[in-house]
């Protein structure tokens, strides 16, 4: 592509040759790529890989051709489908042996790789993928357009909405952490709870949602969940709410819409509001309030943290 429809596609303003040709896309850190991006001021202290390089910036940089745009993280995703085929749906392989219940709904459209297995009474929407070595158990609900990525487990009564993507090993509808007694009396509790994954929901890799004793686990419309998280039984996440790597929950957390997580969280018997934010290593052991920022262990306004860490650092600095 020419470097002139580059910005005219992201809606940047160019300084440079409209002319010049762009035949791939590099981060910032390799020197590979005819085009870059610098997300924010901090990146020009790596100038020496922008100069032979044409740039898509959110600041003025002199000495080479670049694009400045509002946000080059959303011009990155809008230019990555222009220069790679970013549908590895197909990847997954196809036929082979498929284990499945006669009672089996099919929508239209859907492809089924090898070696998966699916209980009875399943329903699958139209133009659904499922990946080889996908394990379905009896009763789930799967609507349209989503992908099962291999290793994929649904336990029975899992129900997913429509355009839900599930990625490599993944276990949705797990018992809960749930025993009575203690020592040698301790008896596991029953898990006959249904996981309801709303329309729009992504799930990293070897995440893990737990089915409640009664009633459901509930994913809102929109969640995104990183790699590695756990969802503990009778937990809700609101929608469009997004949480980073290793964040484990304990049972019945309540965390409401748009809210940030960072990675490695925990969140232990606890209310979280809507928009809020949760900084990464956080542990949040009491409610936090609509529009809050918390940090620390235990998590609490995030400027009483940093305050406290800058206090910490102070008197260390002096004692030693």
């Amino acid at each position: 592509m020419q470097l002139g429809d580059i910005a005219t596609l992201i809606k940047g303003e160019l300084t440079g040759d409209p002319s010049r040709l762009i035949g791939s896309l590099g981060s910032l850190g390799d020197l590979d790529g005819d085009l870059t991006f610098v997300m924010d001021r901090s990146a020009l202290k790596q100038r020496r890989h922008m100069d032979s390089r044409a740039v898509v910036t959110t600041v003025p940089i002199d000495g080479c051709d670049y694009i400045l745009v509002g946000n080059a993280r959303l011009a990155m995703s809008q230019l990555i489908p222009c220069f790679y085929n970013v549908d590895d749906t197909g990847l997954g392989g196809s036929g082979g042996a498929v284990s499945r219940y006669p009672s089996v709904e099919w929508g239209s459209g859907v492809s089924v790789g090898a070696n998966v297995v699916i209980g009875e009474g399943v329903s699958v929407g139209d133009r659904t993928i499922i990946m080889a070595g996908v394990v379905i158990m009896g009763g789930v609900r799967i609507g349209s357009d989503c992908v099962l990525y291999p290793g994929v487990v649904l336990y029975p009564r899992t129900q997913l909405g429509n355009r839900v993507r599930i990625h490599a090993n993944a276990v949705i509808g797990s018992d809960g952490f749930g025993y009575v007694g203690e020592g040698a009396n301790r008896i596991k509790m029953p898990h006959v709870g249904r996981v309801v994954l709303e329309d729009d929901v992504e799930l990293g890799a070897c995440t893990c949602i737990d089915r409640s004793v009664l009633g459901e686990t509930r994913i809102e419309t929109g969640v995104k969940l990183d790699n590695l998280v756990h969802v503990a039984h009778h937990c809700r996440i609101g929608a469009h709410t997004v949480v980073a790597s290793q964040t484990g929950m304990t049972g019945g957390v309540s965390i409401g819409e748009h809210v940030q997580i960072g990675g490695q969280v925990g969140l232990s018997n606890t209310v979280v509001g809507d928009r809020a934010v949760i900084a990464a290593r956080a542990g949040v052991t009491s409610n936090v309030p609509s529009g809050a920022v918390v940090s620390g262990f235990p998590a609490w306004d995030h400027r009483l943290e940093l305050k406290k860490e800058a206090w910490m650092r102070r008197t260390m600095t002096r004692s030693v």
